[in-house]
């Protein structure tokens, strides 16, 4: 992960794949920021963050690429929203303040269940000419926007629709932007001449290994859990400063059902709780067992120059923007990771049940 550039309180850096026709950034914002450390955001202040977080993505990726900004100010833009949680990106709206309004709008509804595979629902698809394709989604293996996007570009070349070039915004796992990768990777083995970047807010977070992190405590195929390894330093300083957001089962969970049924996403978070609740106490497992689990704190309890081995931004350069040096941030996380080792499960999660419970 190298560093880019920052502007007032964001900063993007750059991931560049050997060999890869896919450019990928990763962006941190305030908005997302908040967002992904805060899981009571929920509702109208989630769309609000999260388009706020695109916007200002927006404006990070077209100062650190300049044929991205050509491309947003020359090219006719698509847009294609996938229901109901790309609905949140806000992307029509965050093109629109910067770049102008785009050239047609696209929606697409998905439908995944377990008796059947994914399949796409609904779909009415609108395009300009040639077009930079824009999209923003949470992509966790990466198989709905894969879909979605074969979908947009057989529609396109059925009505002799050009696609120059495809933007993809996300909260996103490594596994599931690594699938999109393959994706255009594809496309460019069959010769098709196009340009591709993928931009990811705050960090590439990882899906639950089953292998590795056991069956003790919950595990759902899509929760987005976090490692020091490939997370912005920002981030990183930000998620750390704010202990509980560590402990929480997903990243951002469910965007559909955070945005727009919060009454359902706080019912899901106590399920957890109490769930968790239930397993620890039942198995004899620690607030450290979870955390290592959904926050990757056991990476703290290496000596720092172990640590600095792992971590995708140990470049100096990559922190000297925030104020801060490496032994700060792994001090953070060495104190973290120290309060989960001799906190109570118990009484940690009874915590979290309480009504009207924040985050700190």
């Amino acid at each position: 992960m190298k560093y880019l550039l920052h502007s007032d309180d964001a900063a993007c850096y750059g991931l560049d794949p050997a060999g890869s026709p896919t450019r990928v950034l990763v962006c941190s914002t305030a908005a997302s920021r908040t967002l992904l450390t805060d899981p009571a955001v929920s509702g109208h202040r989630y769309r609000s963050l999260l388009g706020t977080a695109v916007s200002t993505a927006l404006d990070l990726v077209a100062e650190a690429d300049p044929a991205v900004a050509r491309a947003l100010a020359t090219e006719a833009t698509t847009v294609v929203t996938i229901l109901r949680g790309g609905l949140s990106f806000g992307v029509d709206s965050a093109l629109s303040h910067r770049f102008g309004s785009p050239e047609a709008v696209s929606f697409v509804g998905t439908d995944r269940g377990a008796a059947h595979p994914l399949d796409i629902s609904y779909e009415r698809w609108e395009f300009a000419g040639r077009q930079l394709l824009v999209l923003g989604d949470i992509i966790g293996t990466g198989a709905t926007v894969e879909k979605v996007l074969r979908a947009a570009r057989q529609a396109a070349h059925g009505r002799g629709a050009e696609i120059a070039g495809y933007l993809v915004l996300t909260v996103g796992s490594r596994q599931g932007v690594r699938r999109l990768r393959d994706y255009f990777a594809e496309l460019a083995h069959r010769g098709e001449r196009f340009s591709a970047v993928i931009v990811a807010l705050e960090a590439l977070f990882e899906l639950p290994d089953r292998t590795r992190l056991g069956q003790a405590f919950p595990q759902l195929p899509f929760d987005f859990l976090r490692s020091p390894r490939w997370s912005t330093p920002d981030f990183e300083l930000h998620r750390l400063g704010h202990r509980d957001s560590l402990f929480e089962k997903c990243a951002v969970y469910d965007g559909g059902v955070r945005a727009f049924t919060p009454g359902e996403h706080r019912r899901f978070r106590a399920d957890w709780w109490t769930e968790v609740r239930r397993r620890g106490s039942a198995a004899g497992l620690s607030l450290a067992d979870l955390g290592r689990s959904t926050a990757g704190l056991d990476r703290y309890a290496r000596p720092l120059d172990d640590w600095l081995e792992g971590i995708g931004w140990a470049a100096p350069e990559n922190v000297r923007h925030l104020g801060v040096d490496h032994a700060e941030l792994h001090a953070l996380g060495r104190r973290a990771h120290e309060y989960a080792a001799t906190a109570s499960l118990d009484a940690y999660a009874d915590a979290r049940l309480a009504p009207g419970e924040p985050p700190r």
